[in-house]
């Protein structure tokens, strides 16, 4: 069975490529045209295991997608039988992206060498997020046997559901909180310290100097010096924005957010434990306005008292105290 021919089967290849692959081969096995050459190039996986694997799963499932990956060159083998000499040329993938037929990836397949004290043996790696998570030492499904790696596609290579959305979401949403609190904390962290310098030589410059510093401390907050003013200001600006992130952060860790994630019939909004489908006539008004606004900013912006963009298509939204919930 030639995998390429089918509905359901592509390659990282590019057809030039394969092109070139064909053409290889019909030079090296000495056949008058290429279509004889097409038609003995086999293609194989690394392993056996990985052939058959793959041979049963787009029969199996045709509604799914397999993008093969090729190592980068044919693999040319001949073999010796009495005085005729047999070649055989195959195009090797050592690893298979699976997609649902609506384009949604939902695993991976990979051949792997695995050892052990009586030698090596060839496996297949099975991968997605909810083979990660079902597991704690590793994050793949690993086996020698077909029917063991069809039972553990069936049960995990489907399109995620509306929770696992959420839920990725949500660490997405996490992850983007940690990561803006520890720039600006990092931003705040190098603003102080040129501030302490700068105020530390203004202050020791003069006798006078450090008496004024004495009765500032002793009066008000206040810094002169162009340079010393504008890193103050940067530094005030840096700080507001952690607070304002701090804010939003902490509404959302209290359930006081919506998380609302965009998918083809709408969105999906989440508020606790809580999931809701909307779409854009049923979209709450106390969402709308605030959603409009965050599709305006950047990836990873936080806006006080409104929310967070995530990314394009995950948002944190903050509900203010009198609002209902949606």
């Amino acid at each position: 069975m030639n995998l390429l021919k089918l509905p359901n089967v592509s390659t990282n290849a590019s057809d030039s490529t394969i092109a070139d692959w064909y053409s290889e081969a019909q030079e090296y096995l000495g056949v008058a045209t290429l279509e004889e050459a097409k038609a003995q190039v086999q293609v194989l996986g690394d392993n056996e295991t990985l052939t058959e694997l793959v041979r049963q799963a787009v029969i199996k499932w045709p509604e799914w997608q397999f993008k093969l990956r090729f190592n980068s060159s044919l693999d040319r083998k001949e073999r010796q039988c009495g005085q005729t000499t047999f070649k055989s040329v195959s195009m090797v993938f050592h690893n298979v992206e699976i997609s649902s037929a609506e384009g949604i990836r939902i695993g991976s397949i990979l051949s792997e060498e695995r050892w052990k004290r009586s030698g090596h043996e060839k496996i297949v790696r099975l991968h997605n997020s909810r083979i990660a998570k079902a597991r704690d030492r590793k994050s793949t499904f690993d086996t020698k046997d077909v029917k063991a790696a069809l039972r553990e596609m069936k049960k995990t290579f489907y399109a995620p559901t509306a929770a696992e959305v959420m839920s990725e979401a949500s660490e997405k949403a996490y992850d983007v909180f940690r990561n803006a609190l520890n720039l600006r904390s990092h931003n705040v962290g190098q603003i102080r310290n040129k501030l302490a310098l700068s105020a530390i030589d203004y202050v020791s410059s003069t006798d006078e100097h450090r008496d004024a510093f004495g009765h500032w401390c002793r009066v008000k907050n206040r810094v002169s010096g162009s340079d010393v003013v504008q890193m103050l200001n940067n530094y005030r600006d840096e700080q507001r924005h952690y607070s304002t992130i701090e804010e939003v952060q902490k509404a959302f860790n209290t359930h006081k957010t919506v998380l609302v994630v965009k998918s083809q019939n709408g969105y999906i909004l989440q508020l606790d434990s809580e999931l809701k489908l909307c779409d854009d006539l049923t979209l709450p008004d106390n969402l709308r306005s605030k959603l409009g606004m965050l599709k305006l900013v950047d990836k990873s912006q936080v806006i006080e008292n409104v929310g967070c963009r995530v990314n394009d298509e995950t948002f944190v939204i903050v509900l203010d105290a009198e609002q209902p919930q949606p």
